[in-house]
């Protein structure tokens, strides 16, 4: 439902584990970091490969990069199109080296929702 509403990831302070795991099965990247000063309408950058997210008027949170393999889910859009595209899924892991080129690498958020 949230990637149907044009969110492109999520940045907050936590994360429950269900609704972690469930957002990446979904595609929708997830980053924790401190969301003080990260206003309503504000523009930021997530790059999810370096684990940055910088927002529009300069300031730099460093946050923990998210594991490759995640990565590779979520450039597939998800957990069920990565087994689609990957059916051997434990041989699937070797060409993930490309994904620094991916669309992943650095997405930007135009609107911003604090509640």
């Amino acid at each position: 439902m949230i990637r149907m509403m044009g969110v492109a990831a999520v940045a907050a302070r936590s994360f429950g584990r269900q609704f972690y795991r469930n957002a990446i099965n979904n595609g929708l990247p997830l980053v924790e970091c401190d969301v003080g000063g990260i206003t309503e309408g504000d523009e930021i950058t997530v790059d999810l490969a370096a684990g940055r997210v910088t927002l529009a008027r300069g300031v730099v949170r460093n946050v923990k990069p998210l594991p490759r393999e995640i990565l590779a889910m979520l450039s597939a859009g998800g957990l069920i199109p990565f087994l689609q595209q990957h059916p051997n899924w434990k041989q699937a892991w070797s060409p993930l080296k490309r994904l620094r080129r991916n669309r992943l690498q650095s997405l930007a958020i135009r609107r911003v929702y604090v509640p």
